[in-house]
């Protein structure tokens, strides 16, 4: 019986031990996670150093539907049609204006598709325009009835391209030498070169166009823009590549270096790796006839964190000379949640992780 007890002793100081070690755990855990909260500056949670007008409220909803997250851009809207794409080219969602699916457009492409990515789909009803980047290719066609016919570019393979007419389009590339980056137009029908431009580095000190951005076509002007993702820079050329401005966003962020910090591999071996990643400065855009809006994944000064992380800031400018205008809010997605937004009329269409809505604009 002594014994017995003795035992039972024993084992509550046992399992005593093991919970204060657990506890012991969790306290060193979480006193870790806190100092490395604290020492670890998010995103947007400093000054920018810039200000925004706001010039109007959120915009009113009028219609939400909620979709699975495969569903990656919106290729166009026409008036009873709004077309959605995933990362299948060869299945497109056609969706009524009550945002219900009302048929599939089916594109039989015999391509293998570990060769159609990355691809680009624009819908100018009833034209359709696939861009295929790494098959120097563009695939076009009337839907629906008509046989697509697929032109092979005269050029290499290309990160970004827009349809600018039924007969041409611009893409960014590199020159056979593949030390320089170029802007070219191309005949889609003959797959001929009509102009190209080369897009300055920094090694001549221009800088223009070199990173990674935008590329869009505004039709009512003829006007192709390009935003930088990671400047506060956008710029306008006409249909020729002939450069008519460029402007800064509103923002300060004039340049976005990559942090680096040095690594120990297992061979021993010391290299440098980024240490964090780069800030986005424009997330997204669309047009109407008179402006060019920006998705900004930056907070000013006279926001409260709060509402920039709840909420899509957009800044507007004038599609004429690049002037800042104002800027507005859509309240129902959060910051960093815009896949693409489409604005025809007086209606803005937003796809967002895992739902689509429309907007009075």
């Amino acid at each position: 019986m002594i014994h017995a007890e003795k035992n039972i002793i024993k084992h509550k100081k046992m399992r005593n031990k093991i919970a204060y070690r657990i506890i012991l755990i969790l306290v060193i855990d979480i006193s870790i996670l806190g100092i490395l909260v604290a020492s670890t500056s998010m995103p947007n949670s400093k000054k920018n150093g810039f200000l925004r007008n706001f010039i109007s409220k959120d915009l009113q909803i009028i219609k939400t539907a909620t979709f699975d997250n495969s569903f990656t851009k919106i290729s166009g809207v026409s008036d009873n049609t709004i077309y959605l794409i995933g990362e299948n080219p060869n299945a497109i969602l056609m969706l009524n204006k009550k945002l219900d699916p009302k048929d599939t457009l089916m594109v039989n492409l015999e391509i293998p598709a570990e060769k159609m990515v990355p691809f680009s789909i624009k819908i100018d009803s009833p034209w359709l325009y696939m861009h295929i980047n790494n098959m120097k290719s563009v695939i076009y066609g009337k839907f629906p009835g008509q046989k697509l016919t697929m032109v092979k570019l005269k050029s290499l393979i290309f990160t970004k391209s827009v349809q600018i007419s039924p007969g041409s389009c611009i893409i960014k590339t590199i020159n056979p030498s593949m030390k320089k980056q170029m802007l070219q137009k191309l005949n889609v029908e003959t797959g001929e070169l009509i102009k190209e431009v080369e897009i300055a580095t920094s090694q001549n000190n221009s800088d223009w166009l070199s990173s990674d951005g935008m590329l869009e076509y505004h039709k009512k002007t003829g006007c192709i823009l390009y935003v930088e993702y990671l400047k506060n820079k956008f710029y306008c050329l006409d249909s020729n590549l002939n450069l008519l401005y460029n402007a800064n966003t509103i923002d300060t962020v004039s340049t976005n270096e990559v942090k680096l910090t040095k690594e120990i591999s297992k061979d021993g071996k010391t290299k440098m790796v980024p240490s964090e990643a780069r800030i986005t400065v424009n997330e997204s855009l669309f047009t109407d006839d008179q402006y060019i809006y920006i998705v900004s994944g930056l907070r000013s000064d006279n926001e409260s964190f709060r509402d920039f992380m709840q909420k899509i800031v957009v800044d507007s400018y004038n599609i004429v000379n690049g002037v800042y205008a104002g800027s507005f809010y859509i309240s129902d997605g959060r910051n960093g949640s815009l896949k693409s937004a489409l604005l025809k009329n007086d209606t803005l269409t937003v796809l967002l992780d895992k739902k689509i809505i429309t907007y009075h604009f």
